[in-house]
């Protein structure tokens, strides 16, 4: 990125390899654009509240939540029993079940914390008796900020992320934005 006359340059942090980067330009008519490269020479910009990336064409885009969630999550329906649930958990290494009925409409999420608080009573307590109802969603065209302050400001750790239609089509979790970014950075051409 060119600087513009006016801008002001400082480095705020580099890693012990010397490999991790970032710079933050204050510029009279944009504001403030944070660059971040783990490489040395890949980037992630965050422009005022926008968060974008490069991509192969050297172009930056903004980075929206269906670049990082996990798509067509596993889920549960409502009268299954919490130890199906706790078995799916299981074999699929993971913490978060979205609730479906049959027409595959959200009913809520299930978690790791709300099978412990049944614990002992997993094979005869039905899903609609520990799930939370009506969770906190975000739209899979979101920016990427929008679902860490979202996270951030419920203190939970994922959201189920749905279509313009309102249908569930992922998962996006706190380790989902973390993994995805850091691949982005390491993939993105300098």
């Amino acid at each position: 990125m060119p600087e513009r006359p006016g801008a002001t340059r400082v480095e705020v942090g580099r890693s012990i390899a010397g490999l991790a980067l970032r710079l933050e330009l204050v510029f009279p008519v944009v504001g403030r654009v944070t660059l971040i490269s783990l490489d040395g020479f890949s980037a992630a910009c965050w422009l005022n509240n926008g968060i974008f990336s490069s991509n192969s064409n050297g172009r930056w885009m903004e980075m929206k939540v269906g670049d990082f969630m996990t798509p067509g999550p596993q889920t549960i329906g409502p009268k299954d029993m919490l130890s199906v649930a706790d078995e799916k958990m299981r074999r699929g290494h993971f913490r978060r079940l979205p609730v479906v009925n049959e027409a595959g409409d959200l009913l809520g999420i299930l978690s790791g914390g709300d099978l412990r608080q049944h614990e002992g009573y997993l094979p005869t307590t039905r899903v609609t008796a520990a799930m939370t109802e009506k969770p906190v969603t975000i739209a899979v065209d979101a920016p990427i900020e929008a679902a860490a302050e979202t996270m951030l400001q419920h203190k939970i750790g994922g959201l189920p992320v749905l279509d313009s239609e309102g249908k569930l089509v992922g998962i996006v979790t706190e380790s989902d934005l973390l993994r995805a970014l850091l691949q982005r950075l390491k993939s993105s051409p300098s």
